[in-house]
């Protein structure tokens, strides 16, 4: 890879393969004495097109201020909990709405009405899973 530096970087996939390393083998690349670039303002411009894209990934839940307790009081973190309770009660009776809307609806519908409805369900959780198996993710810290 080292020696093919700067074909990967002119083009659009290295690019964004490059992007998507990990930090610590970015890092092993950018560091590497032997990149055959004839300019360092090409790895300072990968640096900071690597930085930007990372900070446009999703925050972890240890990143996160909202979930960092340890600085609040214990009147604080009481509050925090009851607000937790109310929007994880709403979050369920929405989600139980929702899925007697569905069960009403799939009632309605005739056998192939159902065949169907069964596999757009199908379907649709295995684009769900596939989606979140594929998303670049931060790294943990830890």
């Amino acid at each position: 890879m080292v020696v093919h530096f700067p074909q990967i970087t002119h083009d659009e996939k290295g690019l964004q393969f490059i992007k998507d390393l990990p930090v610590d083998a970015f890092k092993a690349i950018c560091q590497a004495d032997n990149l055959y670039i004839q300019d360092e303002k090409v790895v300072v411009d990968l640096i900071q097109e690597y930085l930007k894209h990372r900070e446009g990934l999703p925050i972890l839940d240890e990143e996160n201020p909202m979930k960092d307790w340890s600085n609040l009081t214990e009147d604080e973190k009481t509050k925090r909990k009851e607000e937790e309770g109310k929007k994880a009660e709403e979050e369920k009776k929405k989600g139980e709405e929702e899925a007697k809307k569905e069960a009403d609806e799939y009632a309605k519908l005739d056998d192939l009405g159902k065949i169907q409805a069964n596999w757009n369900k199908k379907t649709v959780e295995v684009h769900h899973n596939s989606t979140d198996r594929l998303a670049v993710k931060r790294l943990s810290k830890v």
